[in-house]
This record gives C-alpha cells, sequence and structure tokens, in this order.
C-alpha cells in the first residue's frame, strides 16, 4: 500500500500600518488609484475575492463561488487583520468562518498566528521577541477564539532563540524556506547531514534548542513556491496542480507532504485572477482520492517528526537571492574578513565619516552621491581611499538609463553635428507633508543635515554633462526655497532651511550652453521627471529616463511668428523615436562594472574623484548664489 500523500498551500497574508498617527486614519494614496489606498485596492483585488472565489466552465460561467482559505493553510498579520476588521468585516468574518470550518473538517485549523509587528525577529532582543510573540498570540485568540499551533515568523527570518521563545510560548510548529536548513539526521542517530537548501520538504523536522525546548519545522518546496510568486504559476489552475502533483516521489515511503509557502497576496493582487485559479486547483485536488488536502497541524498530529534539524542562523527566505548574513553592529561587519566591500547609502552629512571607517578596514567602498557636503571633505576621502589601496566607486546611475544611453549613441553617430545646447527640466512636486505624506525624507530641506537641491542634483548633472556633452567651465545658479515650511515624519512642522529649487546654467568645453531646472516645487507637465533637450545644427533629441525621440534637420518644421491665428503647425509631429531593448536597471549595471572591478576585471573610473567633481560643482553653485555671479570650474586632477 502506498504511503499517504498530503498537500498544504499556505498563503502569508500582511499589510503594515497604513494609518497616520495623528488622525487614526489611513490617507488618501494616489499610487493606489482608483482606491483611496493600498489597504483598499488590495482587499479588492485579494482578500476579498478569496473568500468569495469563482469557480467557471471553459465558457466562463459561474460554477460555484467558494472560500479559498477554507482550502488552504494561512496566517493574517495583526496590523492587517485590525484594519479588515475595521474596513472590511464581512472580509473578516469570512476568514474566520473559514478557519472554524477547517476545524470541523479535520481538526485543526487551517488559520496560524504572526508576531504582531512584523518584526525581522533575529535582530531584535528576547525580550522584544517574547513581546512580538506573546502579542501575536494575543491577536490571534482574538480574531479566531482558539490557542494557534503554529506561528509565521516575517520574511521567515529565523534564530535559535526566536525558535526557543516560540517553543516557550507553546507552539508546535513554524514554516522556513529550504535554504535555512543546516543539517539533519533521523531521531536516535549520533551523525549529522549537512543537507542547506537540498534539505527533503516532505516531512517535519524537529528542532531542539539548548535548554530542551522543542517544536517541529516545514521547510517548503522552494522552486513550486517561487513558481507561484514569480514564474506566473497561477495563469492556469492545471500547470498548478501539475506541479503540485510533481512534487511526490515514488521513492519515498514515508507518509510525503507537498507543501508550498507564498505571499498571500499572489493569489488576486500579484497575479490578476490567481484566486480563481486557486480555487479551480483546489476542486481538483479535493477530487483527486491520490491526495488529501490537509493543513500542517494536521499533518504534524497523524505524522510526528522521525528526523532532527538544524538551522543556519540569522537567514530568512530572501536568502535564496544571497542574502545570507546581516547586522546592525558595523564595527562586527568591518571587521569580518568575508566581506570585502562597503555600500553606504546613509545621508549625506554620515557619509564622510562611515566611508573613512571603511577605508580603515581596508575595505572597498561603493556610495551613493554626494560624498560629502564640502569639496575639501570629498578630496580627503579620495586620498584616503588611494593611500590604502582599496577600490572606490560613486553612484553615477543616470548614464545608464535607456533615455540618455540613447543621447550618447546619437552623439557619437554624429547625428546633432555641431552641438549648441542642453535644456534640463527635472523636478516633482513633494507633498508638504500635513495633508499629504511627503515623499522625501524631512532632512532634505534642512541645510544643517546636508539637505538641498544644489547639493543633490548638481553632483548630478556635473557627470551627466562632463560625459555626454561636454566638460563643465563655468556655471551661474540661483536657488530658491520656495516651501518655507514642512511637516518631518512625525507630523511636526518645520522651517525649511535648504533651497528646495535651482536653476543653474552651465558653460560646456566648445562652446555649448546647458541650463538645468531642478526643482521640488514644480508640478509635471512633460513626458517624465526628467527630461533633456539637446540642440544642434543637425538635429534635436528629447530624452526622459526611457525614451528618445529625434528631430533631424530634414524634418525641421518652418513656423512663423503670428499671434493672431491658431498655430497651423503641431510641433509634437515630426519627431521620430530611438528604438531600444534589452536596456537593464541602472543601478545595477553601474554596481556589476565596479564588482567586476573589485575582481580584477576591467577598470572603474566613475570613483570618488568623480564624486569630488560632482561636490565641487554644487559648492560653486551654492557660492555663485550667494555671490550673484558667474564662477569658473577649475580641473580637478588625480
Amino acid at each position: 500500500m502506498a504511503a499517504p500523500r498530503a498537500i498544504v498551500i499556505h498563503g502569508h497574508f500582511y499589510q503594515p500600518p497604513r494609518e497616520n498617527p495623528w488622525l487614526e486614519a489611513v490617507e488618501v494614496q494616489d499610487s493606489a488609484a482608483p482606491f483611496h489606498d493600498w489597504n483598499e485596492r488590495i482587499t479588492a483585488e485579494c482578500y476579498a475575492p478569496n473568500t468569495a472565489a469563482r469557480r467557471v466552465d471553459d465558457s466562463n460561467r459561474i460554477l460555484d463561488i467558494v472560500n479559498n482559505f477554507e482550502g488552504i493553510s494561512f496566517d493574517v498579520g495583526p496590523t492587517l487583520f485590525a484594519w479588515l476588521v475595521r474596513q472590511a468585516p464581512g472580509v473578516a468574518a469570512r476568514i474566520v468562518e473559514a478557519d472554524r470550518a477547517s476545524v470541523a473538517a479535520r481538526g485543526h485549523g487551517n488559520a496560524i498566528a504572526q508576531v504582531y509587528n512584523h518584526q525581522i525577529m533575529p535582530l531584535a532582543s528576547r525580550a522584544d521577541k517574547v513581546t512580538q510573540v506573546r502579542w501575536g498570540l494575543a491577536d490571534f485568540r482574538l480574531r479566531f477564539g482558539r490557542e494557534a499551533e503554529g506561528m509565521w515568523l516575517p520574511e521567515t527570518a529565523v534564530d535559535d532563540e526566536t525558535l526557543e521563545v516560540l517553543a516557550e510560548a507553546g507552539m508546535r510548529f513554524t514554516i522556513l524556506a529550504p535554504a535555512q536548513a543546516w543539517r539533519v539526521r533521523g531521531l536516535g542517530n549520533d551523525a549529522w547531514h549537512t543537507v542547506n537548501d537540498a534539505i527533503d520538504p516532505s516531512r517535519p523536522y524537529l528542532w531542539r534548542g539548548s535548554r530542551g525546548l522543542s517544536l517541529a519545522i516545514f521547510f517548503y518546496d522552494g522552486p513550486v513556491s517561487r513558481a507561484i510568486a514569480f514564474e506566473h504559476l497561477l495563469q492556469g489552475s492545471e500547470r498548478l496542480v501539475a506541479r503540485l502533483r510533481a512534487g511526490f516521489a515514488p521513492e519515498r515511503d514515508w507518509p510525503q507532504l507537498m507543501h508550498c509557502a507564498t505571499d498571500g497576496e499572489s493569489y488576486g493582487h500579484h497575479s490578476r485572477f490567481g484566486e480563481m485559479a486557486l480555487a479551480a486547483a483546489l476542486q481538483q485536488l479535493e477530487a483527486d482520492e491520490s491526495v488529501s488536502l490537509t493543513n500542517y497541524g494536521a499533518f504534524l498530529a497523524a505524522y510526528p517528526p522521525t528526523h532532527e534539524v538544524q538551522i543556519h542562523e540569522a537567514t530568512s527566505w530572501s536568502c535564496s537571492h544571497g542574502v545570507e548574513r546581516w547586522t546592525t553592529d558595523l564595527d562586527k561587519a568591518l571587521m569580518n574578513d568575508r566581506d570585502e566591500i562597503f555600500f553606504d547609502a546613509a545621508s549625506t552629512k554620515l557619509r564622510p565619516r562611515l566611508l573613512r571607517r571603511a577605508i580603515a578596514a581596508g575595505k572597498h567602498v561603493y556610495c551613493e552621491k554626494p560624498v560629502s557636503t564640502t569639496l575639501a571633505e570629498a578630496k580627503g576621502l579620495y586620498a584616503a581611499a588611494k593611500k590604502a589601496r582599496v577600490k572606490h566607486g560613486v553612484v553615477q546611475d543616470k548614464l545608464w538609463l535607456p533615455g540618455l544611453l540613447k543621447l550618447k549613441q546619437l552623439r557619437e553617430q554624429g547625428f546633432f553635428g555641431r552641438l549648441l545646447s542642453v535644456r534640463g527640466e527635472f523636478g516633482y512636486w513633494v507633498f508638504e507633508g500635513d495633508r499629504e505624506p511627503a515623499q522625501r525624507p524631512s532632512w532634505n530641506y534642512r541645510k544643517r543635515d546636508g539637505g538641498g537641491i544644489i547639493l543633490d542634483m548638481l553632483c548630478h548633472w556635473r557627470y551627466v554633462l562632463d560625459n555626454l556633452f561636454g566638460e563643465v567651465q563655468a556655471v551661474s545658479c540661483l536657488g530658491a526655497t520656495h516651501i518655507p515650511y514642512r511637516w518631518d515624519e512625525n507630523g511636526k512642522k518645520y522651517k525649511a532651511t535648504a533651497e528646495d529649487a535651482a536653476y543653474a546654467t552651465f558653460r560646456l568645453a566648445g562652446g555649448v550652453i546647458a541650463h538645468f531646472n531642478s526643482s521640488w516645487a514644480v508640478r509635471v507637465r512633460r513626458d517624465d521627471l526628467l527630461t533633456l533637450q539637446v540642440d544642434g545644427t543637425h538635429g534635436s533629441a528629447v530624452a526622459g529616463l526611457r525614451r528618445c525621440l529625434i528631430q533631424p534637420r530634414e524634418r525641421t518644421p518652418k513656423p512663423v511668428w503670428n499671434p493672431d491665428i491658431a498655430q497651423p503647425i503641431d510641433f509634437f509631429q515630426g519627431w521620430q523615436e530611438v528604438p531600444g531593448a534589452g536596456y537593464d536597471n541602472a543601478f545595477k549595471l553601474q554596481w556589476e562594472l565596479f564588482l567586476k572591478h573589485v575582481a580584477g576585471e576591467g577598470a572603474f573610473r566613475w570613483n570618488l574623484l568623480e564624486g569630488a567633481r560632482g561636490v565641487q560643482l554644487a559648492e560653486l553653485g551654492l557660492r555663485s548664489w550667494r555671490r550673484r555671479k558667474w564662477l569658473d570650474v577649475p580641473g580637478l586632477k588625480p
């Protein structure tokens, strides 16, 4: 007789608290349009449809409406459930009803608990771990009216202390990613076998703590889970069912569990109509007598662990993407010989100090711009890195944007003829923070914290102009603080002491004139957040972040000034789009070049000296504003 085969599909449902703490309500979120906010949108696309999922025939006629939560294992984050109870009580009630139905059908509920605040548990103190677990379990009792048997760990982030806290709280099991397993052995055996991500996910494993505490761990099937989340497996129920059935192996002579775990939002929000694919798959599996749909608690009660496991500590399910270790202790990280590169994306004021610590530790450094707030400091960082013989780079991402790559191609092909001018428009309206949360941090508008758009953006325009159109030789800049007061992240009103707009003109090598308007107080009516118009004797181009359009000399219209009649020329006609395909993320492309440079595969010229040139132009721009005059830009030598 064949060993039993069971299937569990787990959904992790979570949303962060989006309430304005002053109003205790979620404010309008434009990016969620046409819905009021993202909670409301995801509820309409996922949570509600999964409580009333349609099963349809080949003609798309509705055959049945079912509650998917009755057929899957799931956890719902306390912050999400609190919102559902207030704003979508019918959805919340149907989720609870589904759990009660699963208890009646299987003797164990489909719902498991989740720690309260989505805390990354290995980063928390032991006291905070205990609090998160206790609050999560109390919330579960409040919502479901019963004790939880298992608990979901946010990002499946885990260490032994976290498992010990779960066991102390009476948890019978948790769910982890396969790569989080270290080694296993049969109960009663002495020899451990290292498995890593090759662990057999078809059985539960017993974890034992140092104090004699224990609980079971289920390691989900990685390939199927990734296929659901990222590989469009929900485009048809037949594909999903086939992948689940394929997870069983005939050579296993023990009760097999085929199980997967993903964000629950995959079913309807990330994958449109994913809840319908899930509903149809559950129906097919329910009708299959060779397998049984179950939940973790029921399977564990029927088939206790026969093997023991030890885990890789301080890991999470994102470790399959290469994030194997993390720490909040910078000194500890800098002392680790396994870490060769220090990447800094802190605030501008903090950057020089952090970079100097990394350079002193012998790390190669890669950082955001601006590298500092003063040219002297920026040059000092370059000198320190050069003396320490470490490799160094500065983010200059806009050079790899598709739109700007197309401009570079046009320039190299001689399309423009003699280059005349470059006009740049950058910016958007950054909300003040009183009625609508601001999109940028408050320190951006405080001079003492390294804020100001001149320091931020002229560093960008320096490398864009130098690399694409000609070396910057002189600058004239005017700054302005158009919005005098803003509200910070805590809702406190503050005075903006740094400029939020800059109007800068540059003289480039070869007589080219460039002008950039940069503003966080402008409403956008252009093709993109950044647009560049480049004019030459033979043709012109207009580029955004991705697109680029050209107008050669022979297609240039011949307008005549006459304000007394309607404009007879459509100036948007006569422009041809530059084709392009296969462009990758700009940050990624430059980062990969730096990694190759560190590995000895090629030069990397976008270094701390180039970063210093950006700071130099920003410093001169601020000085030009104060003096109300043109300033020359002297060369910087290595």
